[in-house]
């Protein structure tokens, strides 16, 4: 786990929007939303560099947002 501050702003960032999607998910019956909103929750453990964070973050997002 990386700890700069790019690295935590993303974690902390992408952590609030996957804590959204699965709640969403879950109240909605949308279980790509709850998967989505639990992979934005944990990949941030297992990425080293701060850009891989903010990119698959990014990414994530955008398939969790358009699949809503």
């Amino acid at each position: 786990m990386n700890f700069s501050a790019s690295a935590i702003a993303a974690g902390l960032l992408f952590g609030a929007c996957g804590i959204y999607f699965l709640r969403k998910g879950k109240k909605d019956g949308n279980g790509w939303s709850m998967v989505l909103g639990v992979a934005m929750l944990l990949y941030p453990y297992f990425i080293e560099s701060a850009t891989l964070t903010w990119i698959i973050g990014a990414v994530l997002f955008m398939m969790a947002w358009y699949k809503r």
